[in-house]
């Protein structure tokens, strides 16, 4: 038997057994058939534990994912459904597969991968959010944070006599409603990710919330403990001795770990991660900040959050971390801490609601201070009440952080089991409710409705043209300013471009989309944005001063929200046009959702070829215009190109039969009266003629401008099949084939969507809710415009 005997035993702690002493000699197992029992050693229990946990929550999250459910919950559930509650109320089931010597390892090796993961964490928070974070996000974090900490505590002083007699002598309830007032960076940030919401615009500004109060609440609580450890000192010189120590580390950090880190970031070559020394190093250094800390006096969380934020994330230590640590720590060992959390929780000896209803009174008081305060200064700063609403509830996210708060209190045995449970259900439920409601209340697409036509059709000759050219690598750079200069930059009819460069979101937290500062010329370590941004202020000054005016912006974001940045960019810096090169998916992510017209650019692997040998320029372009708001779109683009001198033709590609439209004539009268236009008109009997019309085009122009033609493949005889031979849907049928090897991938072609979302029909019963309830979004009269468009 490795279990000789339990010491002590009380109920009525969160971990029933105080003490318990085994034959550690028991570790592993010489087989089953040899006679010996696998589960009374060690390591193969514990491999089994770990293992258990996985699958189980893994499959509860397949089930509770489409329900809007984050990870935390079904890691939770995974404990409780194996817990004294459900099935571990089998006495012999907990002795087999959850013994209390086996759950003390568990825990142990749990709070070791907390600790690494506090110190992820921190490396990957960009502290520099805090240098203008926005009073809108100001506001939301001290509201959010202060209103509920002084109801809570409030309704504590106020009950207090009637509170049990463990809650009042050890003032636990005073901790955990500062806890659960307070947003956790890492618990949103993860939940944000989840639900594709990091870079949205609630998202960015619930988190900004969440990083003031989560560093205000560490350097208060640091302090405090300090504080407190100072009076309990026996003696002078143990109080100094106490804060001498804290500065010494503090200064270890940012003194030596913090130069070395930067010494090994200048020595790693880039777009290469760490060496595995340099890795190992960080991972040790985290554990001894962790002991030194608990050593002192200090929570040992508090050593790892500290040197974490002292070192820089991003590229390369942060991306090592996230590559070699993260997926093991989130996805074996952090699930079995919160498991364990939820296997300590049991509902079968809660008691009356004598027992704990006060203390119920007093988090839920927590979370609605919390959801009030954040929603009224949201409604401050005019956003519109349904955002509002989600944003409140966005702030009221719980997971990791709150349930290692709450078993570090179980573990001081500040708390009863009664009491932990009452904890653990009610943050349960709080987090159950606030993610599926943030996921299914909240689309950010929704805040791209434009209120008006932004597109070169409608614009007047005198008014500003700004493009947002959006760029991800390098290679993209030639080609966009190639149809730049197609687009005719002068003094007359300047260009007001906003340069937007895409990079993915690799070892950090936080979505970032801010300015790109301008460095001078000759700076040496230059980045990739760097050089994008040169190329563009080359191409500037090549033109008279006057004609194109800069400005860059760099964001970073998980690839399949990247298209947020654009359309909140297109949005707010009140763009005409997008331009991008053809990426898939992101090209039809933001072509469903800017609310401006797009451009996407496809650029054949053999023009690109001959225009680097020959540093040939755009002089030659194509209109194909077979009717409708795209093509009536590509027709303006047209008539912009030839109004810089080059050389348009607009080929019209008429069905046997089609009758004209009003809207199409006036459009392609506009254009062909412009000099330097040529007007050509097909007649065709199907699609198969359409195909022959273009195919005889690439060999003649430089670029070919088509529409997109969303919802309109087969209205006519002129594309009547085609669209049966379409491999990229973003590109349209006929961007498609002109993109085609089959057509030999010389021209440049540029292809146009006229106004996304404008031009969206709801298609799902959501979609149709959202329509008919315009007010609750804020954009009521977008939603009546869009109505009346279609």
């Amino acid at each position: 038997m490795s279990v000789v005997a339990p010491l002590i035993v009380n109920l009525t702690l969160v971990k029933s057994v105080y003490t318990a002493c085994y034959n550690n000699n028991y570790v592993s197992s010489q087989g089953l058939f040899i006679g010996d029992n696998p589960l009374t050693f060690t390591l193969p229990l514990l491999l089994l534990q770990i293992s258990i946990v996985f699958i189980i929550s893994n499959a509860l999250h397949f089930v509770l994912k489409p329900l809007g459910q984050s990870r935390v919950v079904s890691q939770v559930l995974t404990g409780f459904l194996m817990g004294p509650t459900l099935i571990g109320r089998n006495g012999t089931f907990r002795e087999i597969l959850f013994p209390v010597r086996a759950t003390f390892i568990m825990d142990t090796l749990s709070l070791v991968s907390l600790t690494l993961f506090l110190f992820s964490i921190g490396v990957k928070t960009d502290v520099s959010l805090l240098k203008r974070p926005g009073w809108r996000a100001v506001s939301v974090g001290l509201c959010g944070s202060l209103l509920p900490i002084v109801l809570s505590l409030a309704v504590y002083f106020t009950t207090r006599s009637s509170l049990s007699s463990d809650l009042v002598r050890s003032n636990v309830i005073i901790g955990i409603a500062v806890r659960l007032s307070l947003s956790s960076f890492a618990v949103i940030g993860d939940a944000l990710q989840e639900h594709g919401l990091l870079n949205s615009d609630l998202g960015r500004t619930a988190l900004s919330a969440a990083l003031i109060t989560d560093v205000c609440h560490w350097v208060i609580m640091s302090g405090s403990l300090l504080v407190l450890l100072v009076f309990k000192a026996k003696s002078a010189e143990m109080a100094v001795s106490i804060v001498a120590s804290l500065v010494a580390c503090i200064m270890f950090v940012f003194f030596v770990a913090r130069p070395m880190a930067m010494w090994a970031i200048r020595r790693t070559p880039a777009g290469e991660l760490v060496k595995e020394g340099v890795f190992v190093s960080m991972i040790v250094a985290a554990l001894l900040a962790s002991f030194a800390t608990e050593l002192f006096g200090f929570h040992a969380t508090l050593g790892p959050i500290v040197l974490g934020l002292a070192i820089p994330g991003g590229m390369p230590i942060g991306v090592t971390l996230s590559e070699r640590l993260d997926s093991f720590l989130t996805g074996l060992l952090l699930p079995t801490y919160l498991a364990l959390a939820g296997y300590r929780t049991n509902l079968t000896n809660l008691g009356g609601w004598a027992t704990w209803g006060l203390l119920e009174i007093i988090i839920l008081t927590c979370f609605v201070g919390k959801f009030v305060g954040s929603f009224l200064a949201a409604l401050y700063f005019k956003l519109p009440l349904k955002e509002a609403f989600v944003l409140g509830f966005m702030v009221n996210f719980k997971g990791i952080i709150e349930v290692a708060y709450i078993n570090s209190t179980g573990d001081t045995e500040e708390l009863t089991a009664q009491h932990f449970s009452v904890l653990m259900i009610t943050l349960l439920l709080i987090t159950s409710v606030a993610n599926p409601l943030v996921k299914f209340l909240y689309d950010p697409n929704v805040s791209y409705v434009s209120r008006k036509r932004r597109t070169i059709e409608h614009m007047k000759p005198d008014s500003d043209f700004r493009i947002l050219v959006v760029v991800q690598f390098e290679d993209d750079v030639p080609p966009l300013l190639d149809l730049l200069e197609a687009l005719h930059p002068h003094p007359s009819s300047p260009l007001n471009l906003i340069i937007l460069h895409l990079t993915e979101l690799s070892g950090n937290a936080a979505s970032t989309l801010r300015p790109h500062r301008l460095r001078p010329r000759d700076e040496c370590n230059l980045s990739l944005t760097d050089h994008i941004v040169a190329a563009f202020r080359h191409f500037a000054d090549a033109h008279p001063h006057g004609s194109l005016l800069l400005h860059p912006f760099i964001s970073a974001s998980p690839p399949p929200t990247m298209h947020n940045d654009v359309c909140y960019l297109s949005l707010h810096r009140k763009a005409r046009l997008v331009i991008l090169p053809f990426h898939r998916p992101l090209a039809q992510r933001v072509m469903d959702h800017a609310p401006c017209s797009v451009v996407v650019l496809a650029v054949g692997s053999e023009a690109a070829a001959t225009r680097k040998r020959e540093n040939a320029r755009v002089e030659r372009a194509a209109v194909v215009f077979l009717g409708g708001g795209d093509d009536r779109e590509a027709v303006a683009v047209g008539g912009r190109m030839a109004g810089g001198g080059l050389e348009v033709t607009v080929v019209r590609v008429r069905g046997r039969g089609e009758e004209t439209v009003k809207e199409d004539e006036e459009a392609v009268d506009r254009v062909r009266r412009m000099d330097g236009v040529e007007y050509l008109e097909k007649v065709v009997g199907d699609g198969e003629g359409t195909v022959g019309v273009v195919r005889g085009m690439v060999e003649r122009f430089d670029v070919v401008v088509v529409g997109k033609r969303k919802g309109m493949e087969d209205d006519g005889a002129a594309t009547k099949g085609i669209q049966e031979w379409s491999q990229c849907p973003e590109l349209g049928v006929l961007g498609d084939m002109l993109a085609g090897v089959d057509m030999g991938g010389r021209a440049a072609i540029l292809v146009r969507r006229l106004l996304a979302i404008g031009r969206r029909n709801p298609s799902t019963k959501l979609e149709v809710l959202k329509a008919t309830v315009g007010f609750w979004t804020g954009n009521e009269k977008g939603f009546q415009d869009q109505r009346r468009r279609q």
